[in-house]
């Protein structure tokens, strides 16, 4: 066997090794099968809040609740931004129809399944339990142009729902 062949197995030899402690060592994903990110974008987006309620009342750790919890936020915030590109890549004369669209689904959406007093008070809770650091993460986690399309579009929603008589109260 020749020095330069010796030399090469030895090398792919170390690097199969470090490769294989890097894998064997990397943080391993804790978050539940039925939680991963591509599975929960599978859930139809109408029940995404349903399964939120169910991670938290499910008898996963903390840790795996967690996982499953910012898994299904980050599935409904695409959902959320894919409309919201919807609107605004829709001509400006047929925009009016789209936020009708979204404003019957709402209401249908909270016709069946409006969430319980239960329900409400774990949200505010949770809400309550996020610290200004986390708040601030959130928030800075989206982008300044993102921020602002969202901001454009739901006073667009809240225009349009006032024209159509419709009064919205928060939870």
């Amino acid at each position: 066997m020749s020095k330069k062949t010796l030399v090469i197995s030895l090398i792919v030899i170390i690097l199969l090794g470090l490769s294989s402690f890097v894998y064997l060592n990397s943080k391993k994903d804790k978050t539940p099968i039925a939680y991963r990110i591509d599975n929960i974008r599978k859930i139809e987006p109408s029940k995404l809040r349903e399964e939120f309620e169910s991670v938290n009342n499910s008898n996963l750790d903390q840790e795996e609740k967690q996982l499953a919890i910012n898994n299904i936020r980050n599935v409904i915030e695409e959902n959320f931004d894919k409309m919201i590109d919807e609107y605004f890549t829709c001509p400006k004369d047929r925009r009016k129809n789209l936020l009708d669209k979204r404003i019957d689904e709402m209401e249908k959406r909270e016709a069946t399944s409006r969430p319980s007093d239960e329900q409400r008070k774990k949200w505010r809770e949770r809400q309550d339990k996020m610290t200004v650091a986390e708040r601030k993460l959130r928030f800075e986690s989206i982008s300044p142009d993102k921020q602002a399309k969202r901001q454009a579009y739901f006073q667009a929603l809240q225009e349009r729902m006032k024209e159509r008589g419709i009064e919205r109260t928060k939870p």
